[in-house]
Formats: C-alpha cells, structure tokens, sequence
C-alpha cells in the first residue's frame, strides 16, 4: 500500500485478501458521531434492532439471499449499507497483481407504493422490493 495514512483492517480468507479503509473521514466522522442511532454491539449483525439501518439490513439481505438463492447475504448487505449511509468506508479486494479493486453492490431499489417486482428465478417467483442486486468490482 502506498497511502502513509492508511487507516482501517486487513482481512485474510483463504486466498483472498479484503481492506476495509476510511476513504472519507468526514463522512466517517459524521457516522461515529449518529452512530448511538444505529449501533448495538450486543446485536446479530451490529445495528440496534427496529432502526432504520436495521430495517434496511433486514429487508436488503432478505430479497438478495432469494434473488442469489440462499446465499449468505451479510457480507453485500453491508456493502450496500455503507454506500446508503454513506459511512466513508471501503471495502476493497486484492487483486493477483497486488494491486486493490474496490467493491460495491449495484442495487436498484424500486420506487412507488411499496409493490415489489415479481421475478421468475429458476421455478421460483419471488417478491422483491429491487429490480436487480449484484457486487461490482471497481477496479479503478
């Protein structure tokens, strides 16, 4: 890594490499300071129960476990949380030559009254409140 200033963790699973970084620190700043809002150590996956990043957690994860057929969801949902409350953090994936890729969820919600999309995937007619949820590597 070339940034002197790095701030942030390093994960390693297997074969892959994963950086978790504070890109903004103004944004990262102003979600430590709402963070009693959203935050619950004690919680399964961090956010205090029945808030709206709770909520948002709750309902992305459920629609991209079906949409990716029971996949484990936590890991996506977080991407998309970051970008939706715009945490100022990264997450970025290690490429064969060293060099890092950054990682996002393509997630495009459906606006109107609450009517979800309907989707055919395989034999199986899910309801979903997203037309389409995928990651993305951004490898700028």
């Amino acid at each position: 890594m070339d940034n002197p200033n790095f701030i942030g963790a390093m994960t390693v699973q297997g074969d892959n490499v994963h950086l978790l970084s504070i890109t903004n620190q103004e944004r990262y700043q102003r979600f430590l300071l709402n963070k009693d809002k959203y935050y619950d150590r004690d919680a399964r996956y961090g956010w205090k129960k029945d808030s709206k990043i709770d909520i948002d957690f709750e309902s992305f994860s459920e629609d991209y476990a079906e949409m990716h057929r029971g996949v484990d969801a936590t890991y996506p949902t977080q991407l998309y949380l970051m970008d939706r409350y715009k945490m100022g953090v990264t997450l970025q994936r290690m490429n064969a030559d060293g060099s890092f890729s950054t990682l996002k969820t393509n997630a495009n919600r459906k606006m109107g009254t609450g009517a979800g999309t309907t989707m055919n995937m395989g034999g199986q007619t899910i309801n979903s409140d997203y037309d389409r949820i995928e990651i993305i590597v951004d490898c700028k």
